[in-house]
C-alpha cells in the first residue's frame, strides 16, 4: 500500500524499493499478490531511460515487500510461500522458484522489539499486544506527533467508540494549546466517566431515601476521605 525507496545516508544510491502492504485479515494468496507487485517493480526498472540520447540501463536495485499484519486473533498461517498456494505437481517442482512471504505479525512482537519502534507507530503495536494477550489498554506517556492520524487508525482496526470519541477530545486539547499524548487523553475519557458514574451512583441512592449527609458518612465509615465523602454526596466541603 505504501512503497519508499531506501536510499544510502548521502541519498544517490537507492539500497532498495521498501513496499509495506497492510493486512487487518488473512489473505492466503498474498504471497502470489506480492509476487505480482515486485515483479511489476522489477520490470518498470528494466525498461532503459534516454539520458543525452543515449538509452542507458542501470543495473536494478532490490525490491522488497513487507506485509504489516494487524489481526490480533489468528497468527498468519505458516505456509507463505509462493509454492504453498499453487496447485504445481510434485514433478515441476524442483524446476519453480519459490518466493517466501515477509510478514511482520505486530501484535506478536516481544516487548522488546515494541521498543524499537521510535515513530506514532509504537502506539498501534502496543495496543495490538495488548488486545492479543488480552489485557486492558495500558497506553504510553510518548508525546504523539499525528494525532488524528493514530486515532483514525486505531478506530478504523477496533471499531471502538472510545478512540472516535478521542478525536473531537485531541481537537479541544490542541485548540487550549495543551500537549497531547495518549495517557492524557485516554486519562482524561477515564476521569470524565468515573465523574458520571459517580453522580448516577448519588443520584439513584438520593432517589431511594438516603440523605446526601448520610451518605457521606456511609462513606467515611467505609475510608474515605473526608473531603471526597462531601464531594461523592454533593455536599459543600465546609
Amino acid at each position: 500500500d505504501v512503497p519508499k525507496l531506501w536510499t544510502a545516508p548521502e541519498g544517490k544510491t537507492v539500497i532498495c524499493l521498501l513496499g509495506l502492504e497492510n493486512q487487518a485479515a488473512i489473505d492466503t494468496y498474498m504471497a502470489l499478490r506480492v509476487l505480482g507487485y515486485d515483479g511489476g517493480d522489477y520490470a518498470l526498472q528494466l525498461r532503459p531511460k534516454v539520458e543525452n540520447n543515449r538509452r542507458r540501463r542501470k543495473k536494478p536495485h532490490l525490491v522488497l515487500t513487507l506485509v504489516l499484519y494487524f489481526g490480533t486473533k489468528r497468527r498468519w498461517p505458516r505456509r507463505r510461500s509462493v509454492l504453498d498456494r499453487l496447485n504445481a505437481p510434485e514433478a515441476l517442482r524442483p524446476f519453480c522458484s519459490d518466493t517466501p512471504l515477509n510478514v511482520l505479525e505486530l501484535a506478536w512482537l516481544t516487548e522488546e522489539q515494541e521498543k524499537l519502534f521510535k515513530s506514532d507507530f509504537k502506539h498501534i503495536v502496543h495496543y495490538l499486544r495488548q488486545e492479543r494477550m488480552a489485557q486492558k489498554f495500558d497506553v504510553l506517556p510518548d508525546k504523539v506527533q499525528h494525532v488524528m492520524e493514530l486515532l483514525d487508525l486505531l478506530y478504523a482496526l477496533t471499531k471502538d467508540s472510545d478512540f472516535k470519541e478521542s478525536i473531537n477530545r485531541a481537537q479541544i486539547m490542541e485548540k487550549r494549546g495543551e500537549t497531547v499524548n495518549m495517557r492524557s487523553l485516554f486519562g482524561e475519557a477515564r476521569d470524565e466517566g468515573r465523574a458520571e458514574g459517580r453522580q448516577d451512583i448519588r443520584n439513584i441512592l438520593i432517589a431511594g431515601g438516603m440523605k446526601p449527609k448520610e451518605l457521606q458518612e456511609r462513606l467515611i465509615a467505609g475510608g474515605m476521605a473526608p473531603v471526597e465523602a462531601a464531594n461523592f454526596a454533593g455536599l459543600p466541603v465546609n
